[in-house]
């Protein structure tokens, strides 16, 4: 009976390890490559729906500065961080964004709009 158990210990052991590595793996995948999220709310209707989203999220985008306008990230709440909020960007560093009752433009869309006289800018 003492032969039997080197040889459990030694198979617990190397099945351990093996869960171990997996484990180690796939906390890396998790914080560098790719994660599950849920986006739910009317923030980002028509893209996702209210009662919620299940949305992929990549991290290679904000690794080598791809973020582009129009492009939707996951973030952490700026008022509570245990939660991530789903956003549009609309716009970059050095773009001029204005805020127009019900309307968010971004200043090529500005440039395209059909300005009447005496309008404000």
């Amino acid at each position: 009976m003492s032969g039997k158990r080197p040889s459990f210990l030694k198979e617990l052991l190397s099945q351990g390890g093996a869960a171990f590595q997996f484990c180690c793996i796939l906390h890396c995948f998790h914080e560098h490559v790719l994660d599950v999220t849920i986006c739910i709310g009317p923030s980002m209707l028509p893209t996702f729906n209210v009662e919620g989203d299940v949305v992929l999220v990549e991290f290679f985008s904000t690794k080598f500065q791809r973020l582009k306008t129009g492009d939707v990230v996951v973030a952490k709440s700026p008022t509570n961080p245990k939660q991530t909020v789903c956003k549009r960007i609309c716009g970059m560093p050095g773009d001029v964004v204005t805020v127009q009752p019900a309307r968010l433009l971004h200043s090529t869309q500005q440039k395209r709009r059909r300005r009447h006289p005496g309008e404000e800018v």
